[in-house]
């Protein structure tokens, strides 16, 4: 089983922290720079899009020699915690006002109206987040470890790289690199147009 502290696994969480942290503040970005450099904070954004799935790969490595001997188990072991956490933070994101000019101005009920109703808009969505955006994770994570316990449980083993290359591939494709799924096509066609001139 491996040891609960690794160096090179530490400075690569540490690391990975770091990424996070530039993802959701998004350094060199906004009204008050050049286009080339908000093109530079979009780059920065997508080297740093490496730490999310270096959390969903730490958790598999400590996870899996308890997911090989009892899956079922060990997927109930780490499915209540975190989905105690993730019912907690996702009550008092609910609950906790964003907007405070709104609150002084029309009252909490008023501003958290609105934001209810956003979230009502994509239910499923919503589903899978939580309170907030941002705890998607916890979900994410649950349904990574249910699916390894399963394949697992049922002998499937060889399944999972394929399936974990699929899903994520997917995941990038509808969310981080969407605006470059986007532009890919049109490059590709405007650039078949130019070599046929």
């Amino acid at each position: 089983m491996p040891s609960a502290r690794i160096p090179s696994l530490e400075l690569g969480r540490l690391i990975a922290i770091v990424a996070v942290i530039v993802i959701h503040a998004g350094p060199l970005r906004g009204d008050a720079y050049s286009a080339n450099v908000n093109l530079l904070s979009d780059v920065i954004n997508q080297i740093c899009r490496f730490a999310v799935p270096f959390f969903f790969l730490l958790t598999g490595y400590f996870a899996q020699p308890k997911l090989v001997s009892s899956p079922i188990e060990t997927l109930k072991s780490y499915a209540k915690p975190l989905f105690t956490i993730w019912l907690a933070w996702s009550v008092i994101y609910l609950l906790m006002p964003f907007r405070f000019d709104v609150v002084i101005s029309q009252g909490f009920m008023a501003e958290r109206t609105g934001y209810w109703n956003y979230l009502l808009q994509t239910p499923l969505n919503t589903l899978f987040e939580g309170g907030l955006v941002h705890l998607w994770y916890i979900p994410g994570l649950l349904s990574a470890l249910t699916i390894l316990a399963l394949l697992i449980a049922r002998k499937q083993e060889s399944l999972i790289v394929p399936l974990a290359l699929g899903l994520y591939a997917w995941g990038l494709g509808a969310g981080s690199y969407e605006p470059i799924m986007e532009v890919l096509p049109q490059f590709s066609l405007e650039t078949a147009r130019s070599l046929a001139c």
